[in-house]
């Protein structure tokens, strides 16, 4: 009788089965706070299917006013369900008018391996225009669609 670990396939080396970096992240300026939007990795760097996403961070920095630091650690808690969000979405309340951020987005697994990194340029932090926003809904301007 032949003993085995149990794996089929072949043996992937560790830089192989690291997350791909997450996408399309976009920050944009909202009346609170500055939205943080991105696609959540489903893959490794390899191309094969990624079951064990541990957590995904997000983290700022806005010199010099604010260092470098983490603003979210997202637990994945949905590995074994059939449809898992594919968007991330969350606000960072902390980023006042004047200030000019920059994000960055990492990826994890259960085991250890991390994803290279995705980040934004500098985003000024501004407030929206609400009063012009209200005018153009009202009089039917396209840029308020």
């Amino acid at each position: 009788m032949l003993a085995g670990c149990g794996r089929v396939g072949p043996i992937r080396p560790p830089q192989a089965v690291s997350p791909k970096p997450a996408s399309e992240l976009s920050v944009t300026n909202t009346a609170t706070g500055m939205n943080i939007r991105f696609r959540r990795p489903t893959e490794t760097v390899d191309g094969m299917d990624m079951g064990d996403l541990g957590h995904l961070e997000v983290w700022r920095s806005c010199p010099p006013k604010i260092p470098l630091q983490q603003i979210a650690h997202i637990p994945v808690i949905d590995r074994g369900t059939m449809r898992k969000p594919s968007w991330i979405e969350l606000t960072d309340f902390q980023p006042q008018p004047g200030d000019t951020c920059s994000y960055s987005i990492f990826a994890e697994t259960v085991d250890g391996y991390r994803s290279a990194e995705i980040t934004t340029g500098p985003i000024d932090r501004e407030l929206p225009d609400v009063a012009s926003d209200a005018r153009a809904e009202s009089d039917g301007s396209p840029e308020a669609r």
